[in-house]
């Protein structure tokens, strides 16, 4: 019989094998294999715990190896398998050879056993390495199952999953193990519980009670959820910027299974991670404050702290006061959403963490969060001269306030909008149906957003510049637009913006439920880039 038990160096967990070796020598306990200060602690709390549990503490000289032992192990979720490793050892029964038990539980004095967290870590790295049996504490039992049935709809693994036993004691434990060295899995699905199918539901928040949106704003809103493009509103203070954030967070899509079991690998691996018992899109929220390594995470030698970034991976990632955030944290997003990914190297070591998130921005024009006098007014706006948005700013900081906002950064990003003052003309009305016109629009996000699933693989904000090639390279109404745009000369585009203009176009057309955007598609995509706003020239 072979007593495993989870290893967290990586983002994806994998199973550490645990090997005891006894002689007939001076009584002494040595644990090998690069244990981190509390797995070298469990000593005491492990021949603390056997004793409690009436059982004799082997009077030989025991090492235990935690193999591989080339990688750190950390955490107090291995002391059950290094307990039941030893009692194993001890035993003189035949057993199994090829039976592989998986535990994961933090040992008390007294034998019983505590949660330890990364309980979702446990189930997976069990079923990934072919574990038979996992032993997870008793209240952690429910936590577990969910992580079956979520590994399931994800449809990773086409094995059977592995049993879950709930452990509350050592004693108990041990008793259960004595029985499975002379039984098979199967026998055992009798009595303990298994994770039954679950019926698909809607995995997404309820909608909050919100106030409506003016139409041009509910529609960059439903595009940005729709399509997952990066999105950016500038506009003075007080004009509904914020509000719009919580919006598209209301209007996202439901995630995909995979996605869902991958925000909770990666947040498992901050232990200290309260995760939200919704198992819609993460959504993080970044202050100003925020530093590069939070935001970006941290490696070292056999620990793998993730940032905010990895944290909103499948989700929304919300930067209030954007171009009030320090130039090295803004700079940190080129990477992220070019690639989705976020590449960790340090000198203790390096690691790879996915960053697919949808970034949504928002900021003031100038530092005192006015209208400045500069920048021409759009059309139809009123109220921008009034004192209440005059802006009270310098020239100087006035004109440098924008250029916070580096090119690279700038040129990522899908859609750029102007949130304006309301007037009495388009102040939207309060409707007793407002409610109804949240569940519609967001019946309209999830259809257009399975529209371009199913036709294009994934959502067009999330396409590969060789993918939006191949959907638009023998388009007329792009081939027509695009000679249109080598024809104006202040219209140039550089290759990374006229893939966005594609994408948000193919966002358009999916919104429409058209296989192929048409010239009027690719006409608005193109209003929605930051220099068709003259504010970034």
């Amino acid at each position: 019989m072979q007593i495993s038990a989870p290893l967290n160096h990586d983002p994806v967990p994998a199973l550490q094998r645990i090997e005891v070796a006894s002689s007939l020598q001076i009584p002494s306990f040595h644990i090998v294999g690069l244990p981190n200060p509390e797995v070298a602690e469990a000593r005491e709390r492990i021949r603390a715990a056997i004793e409690a549990s009436g059982i004799e503490f082997p009077r030989r000289r025991l090492v235990l190896n935690l193999s591989p032992s080339s990688i750190r192990k950390r955490g107090t979720g291995i002391d059950l398998a290094m307990a039941l490793a030893i009692l194993n050892s001890k035993s003189k029964s035949k057993s199994n050879e090829n039976f592989q038990v998986v535990a994961w539980g933090e040992l008390g004095l007294d034998g019983t056993v505590k949660a330890s967290g990364q309980i979702t870590r446990a189930v997976f790295s069990t079923w990934q390495g072919e574990g038979n049996v996992l032993f997870v504490p008793a209240t952690e039992l429910e936590p577990a199952l969910n992580a079956i049935r979520q590994i399931k709809r994800s449809e990773i693994f086409s094995t059977a999953p592995p049993i879950v036993i709930p452990s509350s004691d050592l004693k108990s434990t041990w008793e259960i193990l004595l029985k499975l060295r002379q039984r098979k899995a199967p026998i055992l699905q009798s009595e303990f519980s298994a994770a039954g199918e679950s019926s698909p539901v809607d995995l997404r928040p309820e909608i909050p009670a919100l106030l409506p949106l003016r139409p041009y704003l509910e529609r960059v809103i439903a595009l940005s959820a729709a399509g997952n493009h990066h999105l950016l509103l500038l506009g003075p203070r007080g004009t509904g910027k914020t509000h719009a954030t919580e919006w598209l967070i209301a209007l996202q899509p439901a995630p995909e299974p995979q996605i869902i079991l991958n925000n909770l690998l990666i947040a498992e691996l901050r232990t200290n991670e309260k995760l939200s018992t919704c198992q819609g899109p993460p959504v993080r929220r970044v202050s100003v404050q925020s530093r590069p390594a939070a935001l970006m995470g941290s490696a070292t030698a056999g620990a793998i702290r993730p940032g905010e970034y990895s944290l909103a991976h499948g989700g929304l990632l919300v930067a209030d006061e954007f171009l009030e955030w320090p130039r090295d944290s803004r700079e940190t997003l080129r990477d992220p959403l070019e690639s989705g990914r976020v590449l960790l190297t340090r000198t203790l070591g390096s690691a790879e963490l996915p960053a697919r998130f949808t970034l949504v921005a928002n900021g003031n024009l100038c530092p005192c969060g006015g209208w400045p006098p500069e920048l021409p007014a759009p059309a139809g706006a009123q109220g921008l001269g009034s004192s209440n948005f005059r802006c009270k700013c310098t020239l100087k900081n006035r004109s440098t306030y924008l250029t916070r906002l580096s090119g690279p950064v700038l040129d990522r990003l899908d859609i750029v909008s102007l949130v304006l003052p309301e007037t009495s003309k388009s102040a939207p009305k309060y409707s007793v149906n407002s409610q109804e016109r949240k569940q519609e629009l967001r019946e309209k996000v999830q259809a257009a957003a399975d529209f371009a699933k199913m036709n294009w693989g994934a959502p067009a904000g999330q396409l590969s510049a060789a993918q939006v090639e191949t959907f638009i390279s023998a388009n007329p109404a792009w081939l027509k637009w695009n000679a249109q745009a080598k024809s104006q000369t202040h219209s140039a585009q550089s290759l990374r913006s006229r893939h966005k203009i594609a994408r948000v176009a193919l966002t358009l057309a999916a919104w429409e439920q058209k296989a192929s955007p048409d010239l009027t598609h690719f006409t608005e995509a193109e209003c929605y880039r930051p220099e068709a706003l003259g504010l970034f020239s």
